[in-house]
């Protein structure tokens, strides 16, 4: 869900947000934490 998000940010930047690498730095922030969350929840091969 926060991919989805995050995704949604980086394509619908309106008003010219706080930018880091032409990417609005809350779409970095929902993404990261996105990718966090799936690596912690992914099952394990052990």
């Amino acid at each position: 869900m926060l991919l989805l998000a995050a995704a949604m940010l980086a394509a619908l930047d309106g008003y010219a947000p706080l930018m880091l690498h032409n990417v609005p730095v809350s779409t970095w922030a929902l993404g990261g934490l996105g990718i966090l969350l799936l690596m912690v929840s992914w099952p394990g091969g052990k």
